[in-house]
């Protein structure tokens, strides 16, 4: 369950989560934090008090929260976290890799301190072009791109998925593409190298994206690497995110005349 006020007149929206969270506690809250962005446009800052790590009721549930940060972070100036749990604690040094707005934590005695701190925050930052999620609990990655892509991007990016495979032997991921504003002159050869490099370590890879030249991407990507490699429409991202938990341990061969392609 998650407690949450819009605090309309000062530019804020606190959040209270209850253990387990699901996946219907953050439809709640987007439906009426959407109203809300449809009227002002945006919010100065989240206030999060969670005295406990809430925790998720499965994965549905984590899944849902993803795709709440994903869809509403570039709307939210600053996210402060009051609590004394460490696991929130490490939750900046976490959320700099895959999500725009500035956040601190406090411990459970500043709430005033940041709600202080939450006022000032007027300005959004840049967006990055790349925003970026590993699951603790399998070989999985969510990727977005959204914007002008940077070698600096791309080098934590390409350190997560390092540490991925380290630890997990292998790797799949769920990469949604939404528009590229321009690639920085470096970052083709960065991932080509690391490509080249994990080839036998790449597992499922979704392509979810509209645009024609993602379904291009995942066809090529598919052509030239052992990798299983498909695309997926927007509106088709729940089957996406169901194929890449379905076993699969061996790619299978493409017949031909008949495209594994969903689109």
């Amino acid at each position: 369950m998650i407690d949450f006020e819009l605090l309309g007149n000062r530019g804020l929206i606190e959040l209270r989560p209850h253990p387990p969270l699901t996946r219907e506690d953050f439809a709640k809250v987007a439906a009426d934090l959407d109203d809300y962005l449809a009227s002002r446009g945006r919010l100065k800052g989240l206030l999060v008090i969670a005295p406990e790590f809430p925790g998720w009721k499965d994965f549905a549930a984590l899944r849902t929260h993803f795709e709440f940060v994903s869809e509403h972070h570039r709307n939210i100036s600053r996210v402060a976290i009051v609590s004394d749990s460490p696991a929130l604690k490490m939750m900046p040094k976490l959320a700099r890799h895959f999500v725009d707005p500035e956040l601190r934590t406090f411990a459970m005695a500043g709430r005033d301190e940041a709600a202080e701190w939450l006022a000032g925050g007027d300005d959004l930052p840049r967006p990055s072009g790349i925003r970026f999620l590993r699951f603790q609990s399998r070989p999985l990655m969510w990727v977005e791109i959204d914007g002008r892509v940077t070698r600096e991007d791309y080098a934590l990016l390409a350190e997560s998925m390092r540490q991925q495979i380290e630890e997990s032997g292998s790797i799949s991921f769920l990469i949604r593409l939404r528009q590229i504003d321009g690639v920085e002159p470096g970052v083709v050869w960065d991932d080509l190298k690391f490509t080249l490099g994990n080839l036998g370590k790449m597992g499922r890879i979704a392509v979810v994206g509209d645009k024609r030249w993602a379904a291009w991407l995942a066809r090529t990507g598919d052509a030239l690497t052992p990798a299983e490699v498909r695309h997926f429409p927007s509106e088709h991202e729940e089957t996406a995110w169901d194929w890449l938990g379905t076993e699969n341990p061996a790619k299978p061969q493409a017949r031909r005349g008949i495209p594994k392609h969903s689109s």
